[in-house]
């Protein structure tokens, strides 16, 4: 899978998630470098995995999301690397 249809990927699972206000997202695997804005959206979410990604910041839409309670179920290495990085 391209990162332009990883990315397209995570946009319709989002926007189905939305339309079902769902509690419950997954996005890993998925090899993303970003997430979508419109994640953001997910008023309702309050679990979100972000496992096996390749994110390098934590995503500014995750402050967004009131509800949220899980944010990862693995934290992908190379984000781990920069939080562990800026604590040093």
């Amino acid at each position: 899978m391209t990162s332009n249809e990883a990315y397209q990927e995570a946009q319709q699972r989002i926007a189905e998630a939305k339309r079902t206000a769902a509690s419950v997202l997954n996005l890993s695997n998925l090899k993303l470098t970003e997430v979508p804005k419109k994640l953001g959206q997910l008023a309702n979410l309050k679990e979100l995995y972000l496992s096996q990604n390749q994110l390098t910041e934590v995503p500014k839409e995750l402050g967004q999301l009131a509800n949220l309670k899980s944010q990862f179920n693995q934290i992908n290495s190379r984000l781990f690397s920069l939080i562990i990085g800026m604590s040093l």
